[in-house]
């Protein structure tokens, strides 16, 4: 073959290649829309949700599509998020006076379900902090959303139950959290 006709097929298959790895970090919308517009239609501030829905649906499909174990991490992340972030919109739509602490219990639970579920992803791997790092921004980007018309008790929820996660797993079998 012509060296030039094999450095044109070579540019093909690696383009081809790497659209069909785009495709498939694009199905975490069918995840993410789904949450970014309960949060729209419930949220008081439904442009600001649009906003960081846009930037989460972004950096999700990045991870996905970078791979090297962030690509497993985005599901946990958005579960750990999801839960905060109902918190905050029930809060900001039924707001009363014990609705603050019942917000920060529930962030702080919802944040530590989503931490098992990550650990899950994780068990059979060599996951990195950065994983965990990536897998935090996304339950935080996530319960964001919930929290732009009520408050900060989401995030707040959601850095109490990382801290908790991060202790456990630090005491637990000398700190390795790849270890089952």
């Amino acid at each position: 073959m012509d060296p030039s006709k094999r450095l044109l097929f070579e540019k093909r298959a690696m383009r081809n290649y790497e659209l069909a790895r785009l495709r498939v970090a694009s199905r975490v919308a069918i995840v993410v829309v789904p949450i970014v517009c309960v949060a729209m239609a419930i949220s008081s501030q439904p442009t600001e949700c649009a906003c960081i829905g846009v930037l989460l649906l972004v950096g999700v499909m990045g991870m996905r599509w970078y791979g090297k174990g962030l690509d497993r991490i985005v599901v946990p992340g958005l579960v750990a998020g999801t839960i905060p972030m109902f918190a905050g919109l029930l809060k900001s739509k039924f707001p009363s006076a014990n609705a603050e602490a019942a917000c920060l219990v529930l962030c702080s639970v919802g944040f530590l379900s989503g931490a098992y579920l990550a650990r899950s992803a994780f068990a059979n791997s060599t996951a990195s902090m950065k994983g965990w790092i990536a897998g935090v921004g996304v339950a935080a980007a996530t319960a964001l959303m919930g929290c732009i018309g009520g408050g900060l008790e989401a995030p707040f929820g959601v850095a109490i139950g990382g801290l908790f996660v991060a202790l456990y797993y630090s005491m637990r079998e000398g700190g390795s959290s790849t270890q089952s």
